[in-house]
């Protein structure tokens, strides 16, 4: 699930920063989450089993800040996989770095 997030941010991202005219000179990205492994160690049902993800995104681009602004907005409207995880009840915190060249 964690990869699949990783995946669909990478695509999306570029997708919108296109649709932006962000140029996307650099792009790196990390994931770390919390889980509650009680219902993997089949102690009891867990809702949520990922309470928390916490999503690193560094981005290098010449762009300003409005357009940047833009494509954090459309990264969270249209990947199909980051909306289902937060309709899960996650809390998906996106953690920008953004470096100017």
């Amino acid at each position: 699930m964690i990869a699949s997030l990783l995946g669909c941010t990478n695509v999306i991202l570029n997708r919108v920063a296109e649709k932006n005219h962000v140029e996307v000179r650099a792009l790196s990205l990390a994931a770390e989450a919390s889980f509650d492994r009680r219902g993997v160690l089949l102690e009891e049902e867990v809702a949520v089993p990922f309470p928390e993800i916490r999503l690193r995104i560094n981005l290098t681009t010449p762009s300003t800040d409005l357009q940047v602004e833009r494509v954090k907005a459309d990264l969270g409207k249209f990947c199909p996989v980051s909306r289902v995880i937060r309709q899960s009840g996650t809390r998906l915190e996106e953690i920008w770095n953004v470096t100017r060249t």
